[in-house]
């Protein structure tokens, strides 16, 4: 069984941090963060002012009111409503953190029966904020396994507003493997998925591909999704470049799941993984004997059937050659290695930070007179991303991606030009 109801507390997939394996997810086209660029600023906290009408349009006294917004803990519907409104339907919020966030979602409710929601967007700071009241709406759905059986105790997360403005938590499916969520706001821009750590066993998101937005009084009907607890497995052996197994030995599945997918090999280097991420999804298996200072990094098939081999080397080197857009030479330039993987995540192409406890994230360095540059500390097998740090200017984020030499030589990434 692989239900999560009963453990959702804290578990944010933006914030997922484990001691053996760690990534975050960016959407496709998005540069990551620069590591080590700084801390971010202090939070500062924004208030949003407004009023609440109730369904015939005069003001609604006592409504209770509640701002989410992606960046805070997720936490359920039901526990975000902090304020209350006078007796004229005035409200005053106070949100920390949220002048880091484009969009913010504002939600209002009367009783059970009454809600309502509005987005803000950051450039409306100042404005007053309007919701209006009304009948609320509820989604019925079911969580099936691939043989249609229900699966209960799965755990879900409810996306809000346009520009899916604010992550909540949703309630775990029933032991009929059934889901009755709400009360929602009517008319407003829902998305339904099962937690992240689960996101991985699902062949299909059917639920991602309907557009969500009850009407006053009404239940929508979702399709049922199905999900493969048992996703996919692989066997193999971790040795080193001499052939010899590495016991003790770790893996684990880059997926930044929760508890994190791994395994320790055997006396001959012998290891099995199982519930690996269901079709639509790469495979990428990072694997390390932390004592001998060995490490690999390697994509796999799981559906082939075929044992794996895990050849685990000492850290190494890359380098390359840096230019302007008319091939002039960029000297003395800092540039930044970091580790991004591209994948097929879902079905879709997606850039994906990844890092480890292993090993720490590679040094800046600066490149020569020549415009070459030269980083140590790379995982054999392991994608990384150069970022250079160039005054009006950039490199493409594409171009600047690398997979480091599977036999441990020193990876030659070539000319890179900024534009």
């Amino acid at each position: 069984m692989c239900g999560t109801g009963g453990r959702l507390e804290a578990r944010v997939a933006a914030s997922l941090a484990v001691t053996l394996v760690s990534a975050a997810l960016l959407q496709p086209s998005m540069v990551p963060a620069q590591p080590g660029s700084g801390q971010p600023p202090e939070a500062k906290t924004v208030h949003l002012k407004g009023r609440v009408l109730g369904p015939d349009g005069q003001p609604a006294p006592g409504a209770e009111v509640g701002v989410s917004y992606n960046g805070r803990p997720v936490a359920p519907l039901e526990s975000i409503f902090t304020g209350k409104c006078s007796e004229a339907g005035e409200f005053g919020l106070a949100a920390e953190g949220l002048d880091w966030q484009p969009f913010c979602c504002v939600f209002a409710r009367q009783g059970t029966d009454l809600m309502g929601a509005t987005v803000v967007a950051k450039d409306d700071e100042g404005k007053r904020v309007e919701v209006r009241l009304q009948a609320a709406g509820y989604i019925h759905t079911s969580v099936v396994s691939p043989e249609g059986e229900p699966l209960p105790g799965m755990g879900t997360f409810i996306r809000a507003g346009s520009q899916w403005a604010a992550l909540l938590q949703g309630p775990a499916t029933n032991e009929r493997g059934e889901l009755q969520v709400g009360p929602l706001p009517a008319g407003l821009r829902l998305g339904l998925s099962v937690v992240s750590e689960l996101q991985h066993l699902v062949p299909r998101d059917v639920w991602r591909e309907q557009d969500i937005t009850p009407q006053p009084g009404e239940t929508y009907e979702l399709a049922p999704l199905t999900l493969d607890c048992d996703g996919r497995s692989v066997e193999g052996v971790l040795e080193d470049a001499e052939g010899k197994p590495l016991p003790g030995a770790q893996v684990a599945c880059y997926l930044p799941q929760w508890p994190v997918n791994s395994a320790t090999a055997d006396e001959q280097g012998r290891f099995k993984l199982t519930q690996l991420p269901v079709e639509g999804y790469d495979v990428w298996l990072i694997a390390a004997d932390v004592a001998r200072q060995l490490y690999v990094m390697s994509l796999v098939d799981p559906d082939t059937g075929e044992k794996v081999r895990l050849v685990l080397r000492p850290l190494t080197d890359a380098g390359g050659l840096l230019s302007g857009p008319d091939g002039q030479v960029l000297a003395d330039i800092p540039v930044r290695v970091f580790p991004t993987l591209k994948a097929r995540w879902g079905g879709v192409t997606a850039y994906t930070t990844w890092n480890t406890g292993w090993v720490p994230l590679p040094q800046p360095v600066k490149t020569a007179e020549d415009g070459s540059w030269q980083v140590s500390g790379l995982i054999v097998g392991g994608m990384y991303a150069v970022q250079p740090e160039v005054p009006e200017a950039r490199l493409d984020f594409e171009a600047g991606l690398f997979e480091v030499d599977r036999d441990g030589k020193p990876t030659d990434c070539g000319l890179m030009m900024v534009q």
